[in-house]
């Protein structure tokens, strides 16, 4: 695995506990040309030891920088320094792409693609639906994304924009499962999207609500262990097959191990 040295040109924060990273690259640089919804790998001594992590890409491939968006995770070391410590200027030694979870555009075809994303899973999948949106115009984009308050959407302005600039093209909805009021979590009341989490009524109202009107539908979910098994199984209980549903783990806990991934095992 080759590392390169990138400096953070730009450190755009997302939400309360999310920033995305834009590291200055120039066009031909290799980790310009990726695929969306691959990641780069961040090596970096943290404490005496030195770490990888990996971390999605969530801008457009081959452009002059590369940004990757980077959630704290509890207790997790690396993840709560970028977040809250590292700063423009620093500089990192990245490596990739990779990953097999992604998207191929192409200008001739017309599809369906429906995306369920929860927390920081937004984040390939956002790159994902931008890259769609440019070079696949023909085809039409589902997106159902949860999170816990509205606070933690992360991207929500940008989604918000694109679902805007494409309307008819882009369908979004969210979801949120709780809010916080003082110490205690109840039920957001003044909130007007989809309430609770995403499970199969869900999935089945919004699919009712979002047909799909080509049979070539493609069906991609990312986010948790447990809400990618419950989506998948809820999806091939409504007969979808297997093979058209790709799947992304994320917010796999932080070890102190040197190798472990942050957010996500790709």
């Amino acid at each position: 695995m080759e590392f390169y040295p990138v400096v953070i040109k730009h450190k755009h924060v997302e939400t309360e506990d999310a920033v995305s990273l834009e590291f200055e690259t120039g066009p031909d640089h290799p980790l310009t040309h990726f695929k969306s919804g691959q990641y780069i790998t961040l090596k970096m001594r943290h404490q005496r030891q030195e770490y990888l992590r990996c971390y999605s890409y969530s801008g457009m491939p081959d452009q002059n920088t590369v940004t990757v968006t980077v959630k704290k995770v509890p207790k997790g070391k690396i993840s709560k320094w970028i977040v809250d410590e590292a700063k423009e200027g620093d500089e990192m030694m990245v490596a990739g792409p990779n990953g097999r979870f992604i998207i191929d555009p192409d200008l001739a075809r017309r599809r369906v693609y429906y995306f369920f994303a929860a927390g920081s899973g937004i984040t390939p999948v956002f790159s994902m639906i931008s890259g769609l949106l440019e070079h696949e115009p023909k085809s039409k984009i589902h997106l159902l994304y949860g999170n816990r308050k509205e606070e933690d959407i992360i991207f929500k302005s940008k989604i918000d924009a694109l679902a805007q600039k494409y309307e008819g093209q882009l369908m979004v909805e969210y979801a949120l499962s709780k809010h916080q009021k003082g110490f205690l979590w109840t039920s957001r009341s003044d909130w007007s999207g989809l309430k609770g989490r995403i499970d199969g009524k869900m999935i089945a109202d919004f699919m009712e609500r979002h047909p799909a009107e080509v049979k070539d539908c493609t069906y991609y979910l990312c986010g948790p262990g447990a809400f990618i098994k419950d989506l998948e199984k809820h999806l091939t209980g409504m007969g979808i097959e297997t093979a058209l549903i790709h799947k992304e783990y994320f917010s796999l806990p932080e070890t102190d191990s040197s190798t472990s991934s942050a957010i996500g095992q790709h």
